[in-house]
């Protein structure tokens, strides 16, 4: 196999070259390369150069044929999985890109950054999601545009967003962000931590809890990203099944492009996407 170029039929889909290539071998990661599972196991890698993305509909169906077959082995309806287009570090245009191909839920993990597309795209009706770590300056510009939170992962976050939906006359929906990975550079509560947050959560009657959101561990190995998404997934049962976030706790925010079928094959209901749809980033 030429590992430039591929033409052919995958998955059901064309494939045109030169934007697309495929090749054999592992997961490489912040390439715009992702991982795709036939159905003898084989790896083969996709890597798609979107600089100038006007179409996303060949790595879209690449996705949701993926999702698919995720579901299917875990014995789940892939309907009850939804994708976020993570557009960080890609220009607005972008955004309406994915829009266009029917994903209205956007996700971004810096404030500013969001705010800057936002002003640029008041022309299209997207549902903005803040995935990235928020501090409490910046509670007041995420209030007033995003539509979901979800990275609230200690209570002066709940505490500061609360404040902020008060004075905006606003209310806010909001993921806990919860930590089982065991890597300290990461963000969230830990799993023993996280009751006492949605404690805190639940006290402030315009945050609207809906979920847990979680990153797995950055490593090749997937055994340990399973374990993180199982935990995390466990948890959600537990406190889904006690009542006590009542009926609108129904999101489990888990998986990116290198993980997102383990996520799916763990009970995640919302996958954050972005090196999967559009390529390597053109910016940090």
């Amino acid at each position: 196999m030429d590992s430039k170029s591929i033409e052919g039929n995958l998955m059901g889909v064309q494939v045109p070259p030169p934007a697309y290539f495929a090749i054999l071998g592992d997961h490489l990661s912040g390439k715009g390369i992702d991982r795709i599972d036939l159905d003898q196991g084989e790896g083969v890698l996709i890597e798609h150069d979107m600089t100038n993305a006007t179409d996303i509909s060949t790595p879209l169906a690449l996705v949701r044929g993926r999702i698919e077959s995720a579901a299917a082995r875990a014995g789940r309806p892939s309907r009850g999985v939804d994708v976020i287009a993570v557009t960080k570090g890609h220009p607005a245009p972008f955004v309406r890109v994915a829009a266009a191909s029917g994903i209205l839920d956007i996700g971004e993990n810096r404030v500013q950054e969001a705010l800057e597309k936002v002003e640029e795209l008041q022309d299209i009706a997207v549902r903005w999601h803040l995935i990235g770590t928020l501090q409490t300056n910046k509670a007041r510009p995420a209030v007033r545009q995003f539509q979901m939170v979800q990275s609230v992962d200690r209570a002066e976050i709940a505490s500061a967003l609360k404040k902020e939906c008060d004075r905006q006359n606003k209310s806010l929906d909001v993921l806990v962000q919860v930590e089982a990975s065991g890597e300290p550079t990461k963000h969230g509560a830990r799993p023993d931590q996280v009751p006492a947050l949605i404690d805190a959560v639940l006290a402030c009657p315009r945050l609207h809890l809906r979920g847990l959101m979680t990153i797995g561990p950055l490593t090749p190995e997937s055994d340990k990203i399973r374990a993180c998404f199982r935990t995390v997934a466990e948890l959600f049962r537990i406190i889904r099944s006690g009542g006590k976030a009542g009926p609108s706790f129904d999101t489990l925010s888990m998986g990116m492009s290198g993980d997102f079928e383990i996520a799916v094959e763990e009970g995640a209901t919302m996958l954050r996407l972005g090196t999967a749809l559009f390529g390597a980033r053109s910016a940090p």
